[in-house]
């Protein structure tokens, strides 16, 4: 597995808190996405938000999906907005079938008070439909998984991302 360095981590741009120094002082000469999943002292967000930099769009898009359904809702239109996103990012679907079922989506999660849910699916839909493909599934991924802020489900996350990126026939 490619190992990844403080450099290339520095071009995503972390936030602030993250200096190279730090950076440098965890990654070493360079760590494989599994190494920087399994880090101490690193909080789990910050930890997502670097593997969803590196992952191929594919891997990124089904992860931001994959998000999306975490969120319990009993709206329908939230369910049906996820499925055509998915739709969309396995090109099974338009971008106008997208967006009608965004607004639809937006309607019910706005009037069912269900925020969430609806965040995390207008966020997916966002930005994929305002951004260029790779960054939009990079950044969908990380934001479906930000949105859920409680630290269980971050651990579920991160669970979902190592079983997303292992190597089939190790561990």
């Amino acid at each position: 597995m490619k190992k990844h360095t403080v450099s290339e981590i520095m071009k995503h741009r972390p936030c602030e808190d993250w200096t190279k120094e730090m950076i440098a002082k965890r990654i070493g000469k360079g760590k494989t996405l599994l190494e920087i999943s399994r880090l101490r002292g690193v909080p789990i967000k910050d930890k997502i938000w670097c593997i969803t930099r590196f992952l191929p769009d594919d891997i990124n898009r089904r992860f931001a999906v994959w998000c999306a359904r975490q969120c319990e809702t009993d709206v329908p239109e939230i369910g049906a907005c996820i499925d055509a996103i998915e739709a969309y990012y396995f090109g099974d679907g338009t971008e106008n079938d997208m967006l009608a079922a965004d607004r639809a989506a937006y309607r019910a999660a706005y009037w069912a008070a269900d925020s969430a849910a609806y965040s995390a699916a207008d966020r997916a839909a966002y930005w994929a439909a305002d951004r260029a493909a790779y960054w939009a599934a990079d950044s969908a991924a990380y934001s479906a998984a930000d949105r859920a802020a409680d630290e269980k489900m971050r651990q579920k996350q991160l669970r979902k991302l190592r079983s997303m990126i292992t190597p089939k026939n190790k561990e």
